[in-house]
């Protein structure tokens, strides 16, 4: 009688892919191709893609990155080379966007000769950069 009694245990157990509810069984086919389907779409590039260039791909907003960055390292440049009063000038008014008065009691300065510094430093700025 045992041996009956596991018989029917061992028959009448669920399958692994069989759930309680009897929708559910249905739904398993559509989720994994769903799945499969989002898989390939994300992770998987296309066969025209697959012999292009990086440069159809890149970023056209990065392009100009690397001739801003020159820039920024020419002015750099351009400013170092200022006298000491205007290259001072420049970076406090200009650069740290303080005031005049700011600066002044930063340097010990007048508020006109921090204008006439910054004035003149514009100008050979300008030189220097148009020259290059």
């Amino acid at each position: 009688m045992t041996g009956c009694c596991a018989r029917s245990c061992l028959t009448s157990a669920p399958s692994p892919r069989r759930s309680i509810h009897p929708s559910a069984s249905r739904t398993w086919p559509r989720t994994d191709a769903l799945r499969r389907r989002y898989r390939s779409a994300r992770f998987e590039i296309a066969e025209a893609a697959a012999g292009a260039s990086y440069a159809e791909f890149a970023d056209r907003r990065l392009d100009g990155l690397d001739a801003a960055h020159a820039a920024a390292d020419c002015l750099g440049r351009a400013i170092t080379r200022l006298p000491c009063q205007q290259r001072e000038a420049v970076e406090l008014l200009r650069l740290r966007e303080l005031s005049l008065a700011e600066a002044a009691q930063a340097t010990g300065r007048s508020v006109a000769a921090l204008k006439v510094n910054v004035h003149r430093a514009l100008r050979a700025l300008q030189l220097q950069l148009h020259a290059d």
